[in-house]
Parts: C-alpha cells; sequence; structure tokens
C-alpha cells in the first residue's frame, strides 16, 4: 500500500512539474520560431547605432538585429548569442 502511495506522490511530482514548466518551454518555441522567420536587419544605420551601443556598454560578443513583420513590441535574448528583434513598424517611426 506505502508503495503505491509513493507512486503516486512521483507521477504527481512530475506531471506538476510538467505543468509548470510547460509555459517556459513553449514560449522558447515560440521565440526561436520568430528568430528563424525574421530576416536580419542590413541598413547600414540602424547597424551602425547598434555597433555604437555595443562599444559604448562594452557588450564584446555579436549582437544580431533582426525585424519581423509581426505585431510585436521590441524583444532582446539570449546568452551566447544575443538578438534584438525589432517590429518592421520601427522604420515609419524612425524616419520623417
Amino acid at each position: 500500500m506505502s508503495e503505491l502511495m509513493g507512486d503516486q506522490k512521483l507521477f504527481q511530482f512530475f506531471h506538476h512539474s510538467l505543468l509548470a514548466i510547460s509555459p517556459l518551454i513553449l514560449g522558447i518555441r515560440i521565440i526561436l520560431l520568430l528568430q528563424s522567420s525574421s530576416p536580419t536587419v542590413l541598413d547600414q544605420e540602424p547597424t551602425n547605432t547598434l555597433a555604437e551601443l555595443c562599444r559604448r556598454l562594452k557588450i564584446l560578443r555579436p549582437v544580431r538585429l533582426l525585424e519581423t513583420e509581426q505585431s510585436i513590441v521590441p524583444m532582446t535574448w539570449g546568452l551566447l548569442s544575443s538578438v534584438v528583434i525589432v517590429p518592421a513598424s520601427w522604420r515609419d517611426r524612425v524616419r520623417p
């Protein structure tokens, strides 16, 4: 009887753990899909601005600047490979 209780508790632990980390796994998947579908910004002005900001902030690793057609807020992520993603509408807000 106590073995059955131990198995049930173990099952509950794994079940609750899976429920707890599911939003994290889903969020990482969405970010990776967004990253893979977003082109790199190649325009000289924004890439120069990003390089200058990296220099001022003493960021030594390369930072990728991506843009997406999706309606999102600007985001950044990455530990080893940093990424900044902005909506394509940023161009309308920056240029006169």
